[in-house]
């Protein structure tokens, strides 16, 4: 499961849309921590989770379902004033916990928010124990001084010497990261007016992308400044080789999440300087090393699995980012560009039966389960719009004119005014169409948008039926009936599906939509 950060309504819809437990949400079908019992067992859970960070909610049954056990007594427990304090009975700091109380048809629900901790996990420095239910008189243990839980399926268990390795990987990321800081320092003096000006004049053979992000950006921008391109164009040519060895059937290494994340601001990058030449050069990158885990009839290739699967995933997200981003240049020449990628090369198979590698991606992620949505085929409502988001706040040349996205992850349920989340949206809906008009006879799109509120996208949608500098480039040689027959089953699609999803209309304020 794909979740943004955070607690409100959005959030809590996404998380019981799913339907099922998973590694980072847990289901209870009521929990009073007015009882010692249920205090400890939550605070096991919450050391779990502090291993990958996740969702917990209270009020629902296996299935995501109110339950209605939950009285609004039970719930003023869970209020962050008091419910960060009892955790701290029995964990470490530091704990970082959200948490809110939602009306779900008419029942009560809470939702908490574990952010991972800082080190990987929670060592707990204290016991745990209650009364057994059974005799009063003996305390059943729960939880020693020197535990360690992680989330291990659906069950939050003591970690054993194999699960290491994975839980460690988080902080690995950061160490790496202080690294590539370190690494940046010594192949130039970079002053403070710009971190990446020493990097940029350095010869063409040492500009290298394993340094940190706010470097590389610095170093990209002075090269297009100076009209260098001879250090960028060797970055194209190596990234592709550069990237094969580090992809295996576990999915992309760290060091390949880091390469797609300097292609991804690359072509941020360009878009914001309106360089045509750059921002290709970084697609055809991009779609190169989508490419590598693309098998016969355009699966995953039988030796790379699902880590294929998960290298589609992690591109596409980045593509959605990359499309919002062009969305605020109104860039529209460069939207058809990042949509109109097939999976396939053409060359050496049959023509793609994808127009879009979004939607290639997308089904594919289903197929492999990663969405975790309530059937294994079914996908997870705006899990790709979340995932762009998160690529948004990580990668701030992709937002470059909004610097400061430090409101990303509060408590509350993302803003009416998150002008980024609203550039996703509008982008995912510009997709949706200019893929079903390139192939209305095919399954050609899926409208992830539908899954958070309709207002988000459909300024996009009424773009596309009255502005012609938008029309006139995202559906350049359609017909004026070609284009209201794609933003109308499009529509209706977002409709459709949203209903599926919220058990409630969808709708949107325009009549024509």
């Amino acid at each position: 499961m794909v979740a943004g950060p955070g607690v409100g309504l959005e959030i809590l819809q996404m998380v019981l849309e799913q339907g099922t437990e998973t590694a980072d949400v847990d289901y209870k079908s009521m929990l009073n921590l007015s009882q010692t019992r249920d205090k400890v067992e939550l605070a096991k859970d919450v050391a779990a989770f502090q291993a990958v960070g996740g969702h917990i909610v209270i009020g629902v049954d296996g299935q995501g379902k109110p339950t209605g056990e939950m009285t609004p007594q039970m719930a003023d427990l869970f209020d962050e004033a008091r419910l960060r304090p009892m955790l701290l009975r029995y964990l470490p700091e530091p704990l970082q916990i959200t948490s809110a109380v939602h009306t779900v048809e008419g029942k009560t629900v809470v939702l908490v928010h574990v952010h991972p901790h800082p080190d990987g996990f929670a060592v707990i420095p204290k016991v745990g124990n209650y009364p057994d239910p059974e005799d009063p008189k003996r305390q059943k243990s729960v939880f020693a001084e020197g535990d360690v839980f992680i989330r291990r399926g659906t069950e939050s268990t003591k970690w054993r010497a194999t699960d290491v390795a994975a839980v460690l990987a988080r902080r690995d990321e950061r160490i790496r990261e202080e690294t590539r800081k370190e690494f940046a320092a010594m192949v130039a003096a970079l002053d403070s007016a710009g971190r990446g000006r020493g990097l940029a004049a350095a010869p063409a053979l040492a500009f290298a992308w394993k340094v940190d992000a706010d470097s590389f950006t610095s170093a990209v921008l002075e090269l297009v400044r100076h009209n260098d391109r001879i250090p960028l164009r060797l970055f194209f040519s190596r990234a592709v080789g550069e990237a094969r060895p580090q992809l295996s059937a576990e999915g992309p290494s760290p060091d390949l999440e880091v390469l797609l994340d300097r292609l991804a601001q690359t072509a941020g990058i360009a878009l914001t300087v309106d360089d045509q030449p750059l921002f290709e050069q970084s697609m055809t990158t991009l779609r190169s090393i989508y490419r590598i885990g693309v098998g016969p009839d355009e699966y995953a290739r039988p030796d790379l699995g699902t880590g294929a699967v998960k290298l589609w995933w992690s591109i596409i997200s980045r593509i959605e980012a990359i499309g919002a981003a062009a969305v605020r240049a109104e860039a529209w020449s460069q939207i058809r560009t990042v949509t109109l990628q097939p999976p396939a090369d053409g060359a050496s198979r049959r023509p793609s039966a994808y127009v879009s590698w979004l939607r290639h991606g997308l089904t594919e992620a289903g197929r492999a389960g990663m969405l975790h949505g309530p059937t294994q085929n079914s996908l997870q409502p705006a899990a790709l719009i979340h995932a762009a988001r998160a690529v948004t706040h990580r990668l701030s040349a992709l937002r470059l004119d909004y610097p400061d996205d430090s409101a990303y992850g509060s408590t509350e349920q993302p803003a009416n005014d998150d002008m980024l989340l609203d550039s996703i949206c509008q982008f995912d809906a510009a997709y949706c169409v200019i893929a079903h008009a390139d192939k209305p006879n095919g399954s050609q799109f899926y409208p992830s948008f539908c899954g958070l509120y309709a207002r988000r996208a459909e300024p996009m949608l009424i773009r596309l039926l009255d502005d012609a500098s938008v029309y006139e480039n995202l559906l350049p040689s359609f017909s004026e009936e070609q284009r209201t027959q794609a933003v109308a089953e499009v529509s209706r699609a977002a409709r459709q599906e949203g209903w599926q999803i919220n058990n409630r209309p969808y709708f949107f304020s325009d009549d024509r939509l």
